[in-house]
């Protein structure tokens, strides 16, 4: 029986997507967060650079992505809609 992988590794998978598109531009990915939930289980990560960062999270498929500078932030959705 093969068993699943966790929603952090799977994030962590993500890298090899990620990485060679914003490891060139400075940013730096950290895992940060993985449990489980009433809604099951869940990871978070983000790539960071100075006072930007990509915010990503993983339940059961990508969820919430976005974009943040200093205090200031745009849902991936929102970004998609004004491109």
């Amino acid at each position: 029986m093969m068993l699943r992988p966790s929603a952090a590794e799977i994030l962590v998978d993500g890298r090899t997507i990620l990485d060679p598109v914003l490891e060139p531009h400075g940013f730096v990915f950290e895992a940060e967060r993985e449990g489980a939930s009433s809604g099951g289980a869940f990871g978070s990560a983000s790539y960071r650079r100075g006072d930007r960062r990509l915010e990503l999270h993983y339940r059961f498929s990508l969820g919430l992505v976005r974009y943040h500078v200093g205090s200031e932030f745009l849902p991936h959705e929102d970004l998609m809609y004004a491109v």
